[in-house]
């Protein structure tokens, strides 16, 4: 039985431009784009002239700051490269100053600019005047305003005086409230209560419920999101199951939906749940014996009681009608149509007609497996003596001739058809089937039996890219060999050759191609790029419209290396990125493992983009600089190069644990060209 309800979402969101500097709902960290430590040259623009530095002398954390040091009046900044940012986002800037002898004010400004560059409006912090006595935090909370692409930083000076700043940070301060879940339903049984709503619609703020869902329960109306009617918190699916329940008492649910950073909607519609009927009776036989330990069940409701020695049973129920069915081996069951009311209790006696007779086994069995990838069994119903009928077929499988009737090796129980389609086979794998009839008196037949094979479906053949394929600052075209009687197309992309872990899954493709590619927004420009940076591995399933799945048998290994960008995550989505050099000479370096253990190599594998023959030497040194190995100096050429390191010094030594440094450097005409560096662990 069903109980429906179903709600309708509104939100009700009250926004303001500039917000108060003061604590709001809840703080996110963005990832900057730049190095907010200024501990690198990176995203960040000195002002024109001599007044701007980095400066490693005086700092608040890590080694170093920028400063400004003005002389007269002018009013030298410091300026970040353009970040992305939202509409109608509330952020907070936060900057550590330090300033002596600041006659005017040092101050943070944000610039906001639309999809065309063009500047919308600024808004200044507070300012900062003469000498401070140590580091000073400098906010600035504004909201982007509609129409808000990108933001630009200013940290400025008006001079004369001396300024540094550090640590700079950025936070999305969030108290949008998400929608509210809609469409509340909930089926009730004898021992639970199941709930299922609709997810939320987006909020202005695009979030929905990341921290999933809070559910309030009361046995009054007056149900609401207080803590004291708490009953599950931060569900992360579209329904619950309530199996705390008491059969009689009737139940009001509310549900709030919580966003990524825990605002709470409004309560949902509350819904009421009537509550449980009751079916009580006896069970005997066709001399008035007590049937203990018969079965009563309503079919398609999972309720279901057994009798007790005096053959009684009392049954709990939803309202609603049930088909109400007794049975007990050796006796032929009967069912009846039964109307149950909340709160009332209904009785029955049930009249059961001894059956000890088995029925015959089923006819004509056979198998097919002219489709490939999967056997299709099937039989016929027998003649069965006047009176009897069947209440269904038990499939039995095994890879054994020895076909066991026991639990492990049962297929299908009491199935209600002639023929079973069998997709979870294995092609060229001998399998031995066994089928039996049960009839109404639960007694089962003899069983008969079959084996076969299944063909070898239709494979989806890889195409492109090919194994060893480098991919560098563009997106990824996967090719395949089509199939003929495809439903859709999956393609599994991975780190791991086993795919057992960091699976990226694309799903429902309808052609046998596939272009994976990421919109990166880096300072002004937009780049179209492919997987993150690193080897991986692809294969793809092909999902048969017979119900049967092929998978490819080969999976490629590539290599991805964006220069434009680096990418932080290997998720698609927001992904933070930051510029990093633009030379092309040896755009991927790799080290395989990360972690080199006892007795164990590390494969070293670098691309060179050179045209020409250029000299190369590939060194091992410590975090001191100092040169441990040097495994190859002598000319390259553009490719790709493997070198192996052993964990040993040039001696032969094994190195101690710790952190080393793998440095390619290429050379021409004896000048260094192009050099770079991954890190590698031993232990």
């Amino acid at each position: 039985m069903r109980v429906k309800n179903s709600v309708i979402a509104i939100l009700l969101i009250a926004l303001v431009y500039l917000m108060p500097q003061k604590a709001l709902a809840a703080k996110v960290p963005v990832t900057l784009p730049f190095d907010g430590g200024f501990e690198k040259d990176d995203g960040w623009f000195p002002p024109r002239g001599d007044y701007g530095r980095f400066d490693d002398e005086i700092m608040r954390s890590g080694s170093r700051s920028i400063s400004l040091d003005v002389p007269d009046r002018t009013s030298p900044l410091w300026q970040s490269s353009r970040f992305r940012v939202k509409e109608n986002y509330i952020y907070e800037f936060n900057v550590w100053v330090k300033t002596e002898n600041v006659s005017d004010s040092v101050k943070l400004k944000i610039e906001w600019y639309d999809q065309g560059n063009k500047n919308i409006d600024g808004i200044y912090s507070d300012g900062i005047k003469g000498t401070t006595s140590g580091w000073q935090l400098l906010t600035l909370v504004a909201k982007a305003p509609e129409g808000t692409s990108t933001g630009h930083i200013l940290l400025r000076l008006y001079g004369p005086g001396k300024a540094w700043f550090d640590d700079f940070s950025i936070y999305i301060t969030d108290d949008i409230s998400p929608n509210r879940p809609t469409n509340i339903s909930s089926t009730r049984t004898s021992s639970s209560i199941l709930l299922s709503w609709e997810e939320p619609e987006l909020a202005i703020d695009g979030d929905r419920a990341e921290k999933g869902y809070n559910i309030y329960r009361s046995t009054t109306p007056e149900v609401t999101s207080s803590p004291e009617f708490l009953v599950a918190q931060n569900v992360l699916t579209t329904s619950w199951e309530d199996t705390t329940i008491i059969p009689t008492t009737p139940y009001y649910y509310c549900i709030v939906a919580l966003d990524k950073v825990g605002n709470q909607s409004e309560i949902s519609d509350i819904i009421f749940v009537l509550p449980n009927g009751y079916l009580t009776g006896t069970v005997k036989d066709a001399l008035g014996n007590n049937l203990a330990n018969a079965k009563v069940e309503a079919i398609g409701d999972n309720d279901l009681t057994y009798t007790d020695g005096t053959g009684s049973f009392r049954l709990v129920l939803p309202e609603g009608e049930h088909l109400i069915r007794v049975s007990i081996q050796g006796f032929r069951w009967v069912e009846e149509l039964i109307t149950i009311e909340a709160e009332t209790e209904i009785s029955r006696n049930f009249l059961l007609t001894s059956d000890f007779i088995f029925p015959p086994a089923p006819s004509n069995l056979q198998l097919n497996n002219q489709e490939p990838g999967l056997l299709l069994l099937q039989w016929q119903e027998p003649s069965l003596p006047d009176g009897k009928k069947v209440a269904g077929y038990n499939i039995y499988r095994s890879e054994a001739e020895n076909v066991l009737l026991n639990k492990t090796n049962l297929l299908v129980e009491m199935l209600n058809d002639t023929q079973i389609v069998d997709v979870e086979v294995i092609p060229e794998v001998t399998y031995w089937y066994a089928v039996t009839l049960i009839d109404t008196a639960l007694k089962e037949s003899e069983p008969v039996f079959i084996t076969g094979q299944a063909l070898v479906p239709p494979r989806p053949f890889l195409l492109s890219p090919t194994s060893d394929t480098f991919i560098i600052d563009e997106p990824v075209e996967f090719r395949w060999i089509e199939l003929q009687k495809v439903n859709y197309y999956q393609l599994e992309i991975s780190s791991d050759p086993t795919f057992s872990k960091s699976v990226l899954v694309i799903d429902n493709i309808k052609e046998n191609y596939y272009v994976y590619k990421r919109i990166i927004h880096n300072k002004e420009n937009v780049f179209e790029i492919g997987l993150p940076d690193g080897e991986w591995y692809w294969r793809v399933r092909a999902f048969l419209s017979n119900g049967v799945q092929s998978l490819s048998p080969v999976c490629n290994k590539i290599y991805s290396m964006n220069t434009k960008v680096q990418l932080e995550t290997l998720e698609p989505g927001d992904i933070d990125v930051k510029q990093i050099s633009k030379t092309l000479e040896i755009p991927y370096l790799g080290v395989i493992p990360k972690v080199v253990t006892t007795n164990q190599e590390a494969l070293i594998k670098f691309l060179v983009n050179s045209v020409s023959f250029v000299d190369c030497e590939v060194r091992v040194v410590d975090t001191r600089g100092k040169i441990i190995n040097i495994l190859h100096k002598a000319p390259v050429t553009a490719g790709l190069h493997n070198i192996i390191w052993n964990g040993r010094d040039n001696n032969g030594l094994r190195v101690r644990n710790g952190l080393y440094i793998i440095q390619v450097i290429l050379y021409k005409e004896g000048e260094t060209v192009n050099s770079s560096t991954k890190v590698i662990y031993s232990n």
